[in-house]
C-alpha cells in the first residue's frame, strides 16, 4: 500500500498521464490488448478498479520483497537489511520510476 501512496506523488501523476497510467501502459508496450490492461470490477458501486494493472502493481511489490528476503537471509547481502529495507526500497524505486521507464518510454521522465 505504501508503494501504491507513494506513486501518486512521486512523481506527480497529471491527468493525462493516469489515462492509461504506467502498468497498463507497460503491458500495452509487451503486446496485450487494451481491452485487457483496462480490464476492471467496479467497487462501491461507481469506481473501477484496474486488477491487471492491480495485479502487476502487486506481484511487483511480492517479488522484490521476496528478493529482499533472499538477498539478506540467504546470500548474506548486507547492504540490502540496512534500515529495515528503507534504501532497498528507493533503490527500486529510482531504478523503475526515474531511470527504466522513462528509458522504454513508459512514463515521462520525472525531471
Amino acid at each position: 500500500m505504501v508503494k501504491i501512496g507513494w506513486e501518486k506523488i512521486l512523481p506527480p501523476r497529471t491527468i493525462a498521464r493516469d489515462v492509461v497510467n504506467p502498468p497498463q501502459h507497460m503491458l500495452q508496450q509487451m503486446g496485450a490488448s487494451y481491452n485487457f490492461t483496462h480490464a476492471y470490477v467496479i467497487y462501491n458501486t461507481d469506481q473501477k478498479v484496474f486488477w491487471v494493472a492491480l495485479i502487476l502493481h502487486f506481484s511487483f511489490s511480492i517479488f522484490f520483497a521476496w528478493l529482499l528476503i533472499y538477498m539478506v537471509q540467504y546470500r548474506k547481502v548486507a547492504w540490502a537489511g540496512l534500515w529495515q529495507g528503507t534504501f532497498y526500497g528507493f533503490l527500486i524505486w529510482v531504478i523503475w520510476h526515474l531511470i527504466l521507464m522513462p528509458l522504454l518510454g513508459t512514463t515521462p521522465a520525472a525531471i
